[in-house]
């Protein structure tokens, strides 16, 4: 068990192996009732090159989805949650290959009002930047190309949008998200942490609004700074 902490405060550090730990005592026996998500908010550029050679994961598709679309039914999300994504206004790039969806990201313009927390996270006013979401590789195609792929994709696809920076959170308690990122080239640009209790929820972050308590559906708006 000590051995476990130990490894645990090397990865996340003293605070997050903290707060994981409370989450954990909170969440398992409420069956997330009761629970602490703490996100690390990070933009990554956009960059000019691609990540991958054209020659590499040719015969991989990328592709973007629209509401309605078969493939949509591989995806490990639940209807309702990809329905809303759509009423939002996001969009979703997939890597297909012989009709089978190996990965997806999700991308939106503005604001995107998040599903693990309430909170409305809202973008600079310049447009430069979009947020990123549930970026997902199938696991039979993790050791793969197809995580690179979807963000050549993804890139091109800004690119031609003017957008330089893509933002998004990660919760502090993925050791494999948090270093996925920072291959990427993100650098952090603030911390929300929530504490759910059910309909009461309390939220404290290093960006204004520092403290927002809510009941029910009222959620905090958080806007990122321009980079």
């Amino acid at each position: 068990m000590l051995n476990k902490l130990k490894t645990l405060v090397k990865e996340l550090g003293p605070l997050n192996s903290l707060l994981y730990v409370v989450h954990s005592v909170l969440s398992n026996p409420t069956n997330g009732w009761a629970r602490i998500e703490r996100f690390l908010l990070v933009a990554q550029p956009v960059p000019i090159a691609p990540r991958l050679p054209p020659s590499r994961a040719a015969s991989l598709e990328i592709r973007q989805l629209m509401p309605g679309d078969h493939l949509l039914t591989q995806c490990p999300r639940p209807e309702a949650v990809i329905a809303d994504r759509y009423s939002q206004g996001a969009i979703c790039l997939a890597a297909v290959k012989n009709d089978v969806l190996q990965g997806f990201l999700w991308l939106i313009h503005g604001g995107y009002e998040e599903d693990v927390a309430r909170v409305r996270f809202v973008l600079p006013e310049s447009g430069h930047a979009v947020w990123d979401f549930d970026v997902y590789v199938a696991p039979a195609y993790r050791l793969g190309f197809t995580f690179l792929k979807l963000w050549d994709a993804a890139d091109t696809y800004l690119r031609e949008r003017g957008v330089i920076w893509s933002m998004s959170r990660i919760s502090a308690f993925n050791t494999g998200s948090l270093s996925s990122h920072g291959r990427l080239g993100a650098h952090s640009i603030g911390t929300a942490t929530f504490i759910i209790l059910g309909p009461l929820q309390v939220m404290f972050s290093s960006l204004a609004p520092r403290l927002y308590l809510s009941i029910g559906k009222y959620r905090p708006l958080l806007v990122l700074p321009d980079q």
